[in-house]
């Protein structure tokens, strides 16, 4: 006869004295079905221990557990379930009693359960449920920029004290390709949403004129225009020839230019309104990017603003011009602006430093000329939104790539304010919406996200979550993806209203809602 011998024993772990029912199942809770070698069915077994705590259980020879390599729970009286294990190369239940030991919390290894997913786990990681699955946490540790439980109190700071400035970070999406305006991209919604609940008038913001952008910007271009690699999403040109310009059109009553200076690098010429052209000085040195001119005060209209490159040889290399309406610096005249005046003013700002076909790899090392965070000091952002995943799943990079370089993007951002002694922003990266095909292998990309949130504290915007998701790029029922791309994996108009509203709903709520 097989003997299968188990001990009950109490929370303390001293032997039960008492008689208790004990019940065999699998870990469903259903009945374990043995089988005799002759095809007899063994019901599941209820009985009850003896006065000891000890059971013990006789059965014919050679009876099998139906399926090897199988965890059983054995439950006794009303306690929780403990988990045994059925192995290959133990067939009869007199030998499952050698196996206990693997039970669950003794020699079982958590990263072995279907619903755990722990990718590098080190010293001092937690677990919390994620919606899905049982992932590692890390908590924040002295580099890190806040608290878990307020990861969004430095903008609501800035937003309290009057003055936010929110830079976006990310690919086409957040650039906003298939917008066909530039007021329709989903950041420009969220703006708007923000600039009302403060009261002050709808602002440009900044606007980059290099060619990888999708959306209608009115530029007048005079001459061929080389592109760069430096400054916020790493895109700015260059006029080819002497006097080539750029030239935009807008409403404002102030704005800044952003340039990159250094030895090689040609003078700008400034002309406003057709007026007289006003030189940036040159800059010489190393190349720096994020150099930052001042217009000072304009009246509340709209202004044509030229930029003019001097120099054919030495071209210059032009980042972007930010456009003001009540919401500029309060201090400072025409020049080039400082930290302390950039500090100035009430209001949004927003900054869209976005670009077609990056990655979270893009802005976590140098372009090759510079880095994307020079002159961080003039945008002093207090929130900072990061967006990626869409091209990671496209060239196939791991998830745990991605939440590297997440990291690291967040590091460098924090290393530099720390740098210019301003408070580091609040960073709330955004899942991608889900339409296309592409949303069949997202979900490694969405954990690399919200890992890399934990790593350092930051805010989650599921857009996936709040908006809805298809997995096939033939289906789009809401009308999120755009028609003009496949897979889908674009906002259309559709898409930027819904996640622009959502957003900026979710922040106005983070924020408190209407500032009086």
């Amino acid at each position: 006869m097989a003997l299968l011998t188990i001990t009950t024993l109490d929370d303390s772990g001293v032997a039960i004295s008492t008689p208790v029912q004990i019940y065999l199942s699998d870990v469903n809770g259903n009945p374990v079905r043995a089988f005799t070698t002759t095809g007899l069915l063994v019901a599941g077994i209820t009985t009850s221990t003896a006065a000891n705590g000890v059971l013990a259980i006789d059965l014919p020879a050679n009876t099998d557990i139906t399926t090897p390599n199988t965890y059983y729970t054995v439950k006794i009286g009303n306690r929780a379930a403990v988990l045994i294990q059925k192995s290959s190369s133990s067939q009869t239940l007199a030998q499952a009693q050698v196996l206990t030991g693997s039970a669950l919390g003794t020699a079982a290894s958590l990263d072995t359960l279907s619903d755990v997913v722990i990718t590098a786990p080190i010293n001092g990681d937690y677990l919390r449920f994620n919606g899905t699955s049982w992932v590692e946490v890390r908590p924040p540790g002295p580099g890190s920029p806040m608290q878990v439980s307020d990861p969004l109190r430095s903008a609501r700071a800035a937003w309290s004290a009057g003055l936010l400035s929110w830079l976006a970070l990310g690919d086409s999406n957040t650039e906003g390709f298939y917008a066909s305006t530039s007021a329709n991209r989903y950041v420009e919604i969220a703006k708007r949403m923000l600039e009302g609940a403060v009261g002050g008038s709808a602002a440009v913001g900044y606007v980059t004129r290099h060619s990888q952008t999708n959306y209608l910007y009115t530029w007048t271009t005079s001459g061929a225009i080389v592109e760069r690699t430096t400054g916020l999403g790493y895109g700015s040109v260059s006029p080819a020839a002497a006097g080539g310009y750029i030239e935009t059109t807008q409403t404002c009553d102030r704005f800044w230019v952003r340039y990159t200076g250094g030895t090689l690098i040609g003078q700008i010429g400034v002309s406003i309104d057709g007026g007289g052209t006003i030189t940036i000085p040159q800059i010489s040195g190393t190349i720096t990017a994020g150099y930052t001119w001042d217009s000072g005060p304009l009246s509340n209209a709209s202004h044509t603003v030229r930029l003019i490159s001097s120099d054919a040889v030495f071209q210059s290399w032009l980042e972007g011009i930010m456009f003001f309406r009540g919401n500029g610096n309060t201090s400072g005249a025409q020049g080039n602006l400082t930290a302390g005046n950039a500090l100035t003013g009430t209001g949004v700002r927003v900054w869209n430093g976005a670009k077609f076909g990056t990655k979270a790899s893009t802005f976590a090392v140098a372009s090759g000329t510079t880095w994307w965070t020079d002159g961080l000091d003039k945008v002093c952002p207090r929130l900072v939104t990061i967006m990626f995943g869409t091209n990671e799943n496209t060239a196939g990079d791991t998830g745990a790539s991605m939440r590297t370089n997440l990291v690291a993007v967040i590091d460098r951002i924090n290393s530099v304010m720390d740098a210019a002694a301003q408070p580091r922003p609040s960073i709330l990266i955004i899942i991608p919406h889900g339409t296309g095909a592409l949303v069949t292998t997202s979900d490694q990309y969405v954990l690399a996200a919200r890992q890399a949130a934990n790593d350092r504290g930051c805010a989650v915007f599921d857009a996936r979550e709040v908006m809805g998701y298809v997995v096939n790029s033939t289906v789009d029922p809401y009308g999120f993806g755009s028609a003009l791309d496949s897979p889908r994996v674009h906002l259309s108009d559709t898409g930027h209203r819904i996640l622009g509203q959502l957003l900026g709903d979710y922040l106005l709520r983070a924020f408190g809602g209407t500032k009086s």
